[in-house]
C-alpha cells in the first residue's frame, strides 16, 4: 500500500494508514539526510548542518499515529 493507493480507497484501516505514513516518513528522512550530507560535503560557504538529533525528530513523527489514535 502506498500513498496513491490509499487515497483512492473508500475505506481505510489503521494498518494501511500506518504503512503509508511509515513509508512517507522513511522516504523523507532518507532524502533529508542525503541532501544534508551533500550540502555538508559540497558547499563553498564553509557551513555544515549538524544531524545529531535528526533521527529523534523522525521518531516523534513515527510515534504520532499511535500516540493520537482514538479507538
Amino acid at each position: 500500500m502506498n500513498y496513491d493507493q490509499i487515497m483512492k480507497l473508500d475505506i481505510v484501516n489503521y494498518d494501511d494508514l500506518d504503512t503509508v505514513v511509515t513509508d512517507i516518513l522513511t522516504t523523507a528522512q532518507t532524502q533529508l539526510e542525503e541532501a544534508i550530507e551533500k550540502y555538508n560535503e559540497c558547499n563553498d560557504e564553509g557551513g555544515e548542518v549538524d544531524t545529531v538529533d535528526l533521527n529523534g525528530k523522525f521518531d516523534e513523527l513515527n510515534d504520532y499515529l499511535e500516540d493520537y489514535h482514538n479507538e
